[in-house]
């Protein structure tokens, strides 16, 4: 939180874009900080119900938006927003936000960590990327060395199943 009042002071070059999978934390952020609706851009769920109880959680006074509103100081982001959308920022950095005390806020690094991070297509900060976590009892501690060496692994698995799953013939890919 230190570095939403950080941006909002102008101490720092850059805006916020933090993907985070819990409305009620984006709330909660809103509400601690006293962020004003003009510095703050929300963008969740609109489909069927969920619009109904994300603007009930946000307040009216901060509408729901699209990941191709012109960016603001601090923007928030759902998992609508951590696959295949564009947002334009070139002050923009991004920090992912996962919650060990809550399930949906938990990453599965090896997928979403990657689709995330290329989210803003012309940030200069596209190599500076955040993440905020909070341990859980299974957590561990590991070096970034290791965790670098862990996702490189996944990434390597799921090349080769995917290099394996393209060399299959027509016939045999339409049965699976």
């Amino acid at each position: 939180m230190s570095e939403c009042v950080k941006v909002l002071r102008d101490e720092l070059p850059y805006n916020l874009h933090i993907f985070v999978n819990s409305v009620e934390f984006i709330a909660k952020v809103i509400d601690t900080l006293k962020l004003a609706p003009e510095a703050v851009k929300v963008v969740c769920s609109t489909s069927g119900e969920s619009r109904q109880e994300n603007q009930r959680k946000l307040g009216n006074a901060y509408p729901i938006g699209q990941p191709s509103d012109p960016a603001k100081k601090i923007n928030f982001y759902t998992s609508t927003c951590f696959e295949g959308c564009d947002i334009f920022d070139s002050d923009g950095v991004t920090f992912i936000v996962s919650d060990g005390r809550k399930a949906h806020t938990l990453l599965d690094i090896s997928t979403l960590f990657t689709q995330i991070c290329g989210r803003i297509r012309d940030s200069r900060y596209k190599a500076q990327i955040v993440h905020v976590y909070s341990t859980t009892k299974y957590s561990k501690a590991v070096t970034l060395d290791e965790f670098v060496a862990a996702t490189q692994r996944t990434l390597a698995q799921a090349e080769k199943f995917a290099s394996d799953i393209n060399a299959v013939d027509e016939p045999s890919r339409e049965k699976l």
